[in-house]
């Protein structure tokens, strides 16, 4: 069994907290060496769990760890008291799965349990218990912007991926165009 090591806690009680959960794990992404891309689906997987247990009045704690032995992953757990639903919120966040390697939602002692992680890339630092100490310290100090701070980076966000979409598809017309061109050329011999 995977043993996690606990990063950073911290609840969502209203809307604000969502944005700072948001920016949280970007954060804690980038620190433990998430990619780009990999930050900003943990960060859109934990807005929208975020937003769906607001908007059912939950006080939800957050924590944030590592799982250092086995396959290296940053994992999130939300768990809120109060009614079991974990099948109806499944099926809210069946898309947010695709963001993330593995979700689990079940019903705990208390109450709803959401469980994410992402895997690590192989050029992620190790986490050693020293960088994990280092880790937790640059956490500690973490200042969360405002809601619109958090707005602006995650319209630059969506501007560079929208960017990053018209570029691959512009790569993959020009090699459709060489692919005809060469078809023509080997149906003309």
């Amino acid at each position: 069994m995977t043993t996690l090591d606990p990063l950073v806690r911290t609840r969502i009680r209203v809307e604000q907290d969502v944005f700072v959960v948001r920016q949280l794990g970007r954060e804690v992404g980038r620190l433990v060496g998430l990619e780009a891309q990999d930050q900003i689906r943990i960060a859109t997987a934990l807005s929208e769990v975020g937003r769906l247990m607001v908007a059912a009045g939950r006080d939800t704690e957050v924590v944030f760890a590592a799982a250092r032995d086995g396959v290296p992953a940053l994992t999130v757990k939300l768990e809120h008291p109060g009614p079991r639903d974990a099948v109806q919120l499944a099926a809210q966040l069946v898309q947010v799965g695709r963001l993330v390697d593995s979700m689990e939602v079940r019903d705990g002692e208390i109450g709803t349990v959401v469980r994410m992680s992402r895997r690590l890339p192989p050029s992620a630092p190790v986490l050693s218990p020293d960088r994990m100490d280092d880790i937790r310290a640059e956490l500690a100090g973490h200042v969360p912007g405002t809601p619109l701070d958090e707005l602006a980076v995650q319209n630059q966000q969506l501007i560079t991926t929208l960017d990053e979409v018209r570029a691959q598809r512009d790569d993959l017309a020009r090699l459709n165009a060489e692919l005809e061109e060469t078809n023509r050329g080997v149906m003309a011999l």
